[in-house]
């Protein structure tokens, strides 16, 4: 007899499932923690005006004043990512980087610069939708499971009307 204080034995495929889960979950946070630190400090260099950053924007072509501005949508989608809860400004603030990171890698190919400058912000973005697609369902809008239960296949019960 197995003392009370024993773990359950586990099978084969609730191991399986364990170590899936496992994955998942250190998969996710560590896209999220890169995404979301990556954007609180880029945020906080626009922010503090950074030479760098306002050289590139002169070299972009794009007004100083939106420099402060995308610094704290920066700063607050990074907060946003890393935040407990708060499902519908997760989606809004993944929705948010992926414009951002499409926009700035979009500019870097309209001023011609090396692919180097245009796969980075393309780069940041693979890592957002992977930490995006990995989210446990306490941080989805629409809390589904992550392991959808079997369907049952058999055939609905069909009405006198519809045999006859």
């Amino acid at each position: 007899m197995r003392a009370a204080f024993c773990a359950p034995r586990l099978g084969p495929d609730a191991r399986s499932d364990m170590y899936d889960s496992k994955a998942r979950s250190t998969g996710y946070w560590l896209t999220t923690g890169l995404a979301g630190l990556n954007f609180l400090f880029a945020g906080t260099a626009y922010l503090v005006g950074v030479q760098a950053v306002r050289d590139a924007f002169a070299e972009l072509g794009y007004p100083a004043y939106l420099v402060p501005f995308l610094g704290a949508c920066k700063v607050l989608g990074g907060l946003a990512l890393l935040a407990p809860r708060l499902p519908r400004l997760k989606e809004w603030a993944y929705a948010g980087i992926t414009c951002n990171l499409i926009g700035a890698a979009a500019s870097h190919a309209a001023a011609g610069h090396p692919a180097t400058k245009v796969m980075a912000p393309l780069l940041v973005l693979a890592v957002a939708l992977t930490s995006w697609s990995l989210r446990p369902a306490s941080r989805r809008l629409d809390p589904r499971p992550e392991h959808p239960p079997e369907r049952n296949h058999q055939p609905a019960a069909r009405s006198r009307a519809e045999v006859a």
